[in-house]
């Protein structure tokens, strides 16, 4: 490979290394958990008597953006790239709302919770017309999710492992 080969492969690859590092300072706060609570959290059951739904986001095909979790309309947690979370709910039918004016993209799923029981929720997003599904998945799957991303830290997070830092950075 001649000299000037080598120094326009090396300017690219300084160019797309410059690039990749301000990609990734535009997509806002990441979630900052410790590796314990990543496995105490994945596997957790709900209290008696209640629903627990775990709200997974890979962040695979997904723009940079964080989206907004609402369950009934009540603000439930942030969900960025490549995260879930954990939302702890009576049973019964509720309304999940996910979405964000940055991501382009807002939509809200009926669910019928049952008590004492896991439901998992994948975060589906089409990016070819920025269609968002919300599909209720088998545990077998929602367990598989689950091991691609980091737990967002929320209010129901906060309760459950109350002695864990869990933050943003």
């Amino acid at each position: 490979m001649g000299r000037c080969m080598k120094t326009a492969l090396l300017k690219g690859l300084v160019g797309i290394s410059l690039l990749l590092g301000l990609v990734s300072c535009a997509m806002g706060p990441r979630p900052d958990v410790s590796s314990r609570l990543e496995l105490l959290a994945e596997d957790v059951k709900p209290p008696r008597g209640t629903s627990l739904i775990y709200v997974i986001r890979p962040s695979i095909g997904y723009p940079d953006c964080n989206m907004e979790i609402r369950l009934d309309d009540i603000p439930a947690g942030m969900l960025p790239p490549g995260s879930y979370s954990i939302i702890l709910s009576d049973p019964g039918e509720r309304r999940l709302r996910v979405g964000g004016e940055e991501c382009g993209v807002d939509q809200t799923g009926e669910f019928n919770l049952k008590a004492d029981k896991v439901h998992y929720v994948y975060v589906n997003y089409v990016w070819m017309g920025s269609y968002l599904f919300l599909p209720e998945v088998s545990e077998e799957r929602g367990k598989e999710l689950l091991n691609e991303c980091l737990l967002a830290p929320n209010e129901t997070s906060k309760l459950l492992f109350p002695d864990y830092k869990q933050e943003y950075k």
